[in-house]
């Protein structure tokens, strides 16, 4: 039964590569290759809204960014609903606290050639033009595909 799995989640896994690497390819081709105009950072803490537009539209310059390097990305971690608070509570209240709640920060998956790249320093390019645009990137705390913006002292 083993075998069948191990068969199953291989072809499934092909199949997925082959995926990413035809989507990368499409948007390459298709894209927009031109920095999109962002909006200003806010300078004051509340309320969220303008926060909240500013990093929507760097999280699409990102992704436009990445996909003219030849990446492609999913979203792994983006927004987690309030109502998700108390279920953060359980073991640590670091979660509670996290940029994630206020719609603040994501966390990216990355593929190149259809491989998926898990290490901070796969993440590094992305990380480096994430900061120019005024990001903070989780690759200088060791969380490589975190990309948020600072708000109240919290990346």
């Amino acid at each position: 039964m083993m075998g069948i799995l191990a068969e199953l989640k291989q072809g499934i896994n092909k199949e997925m590569e082959k995926a990413v690497v035809a989507a990368t390819k499409e948007l390459n081709g298709h894209g927009q290759s031109k920095p999109i105009d962002l909006p200003p950072i806010p300078t004051k803490l509340m309320p969220l809204n303008p926060w909240q537009f500013a990093f929507a539209a760097r999280v699409a310059e990102l992704i436009r960014f990445a996909y003219s390097r030849g990446y492609a990305v999913t979203f792994a971690e983006a927004r987690v609903p309030k109502e998700c608070i108390g279920c953060a509570k359980v073991g640590t209240n670091r979660r509670a606290t996290s940029l994630h709640f206020d719609g603040l920060a994501i966390d990216l998956n990355l593929f190149k050639d259809g491989k998926f790249l898990q290490n901070t320093e796969d993440h590094r390019e992305l990380g480096e033009y994430w900061e120019s645009i005024g990001g903070c990137w989780g690759g200088r705390f060791n969380d490589g595909n975190h990309y948020s913006l600072e708000y109240a002292g919290r990346k």
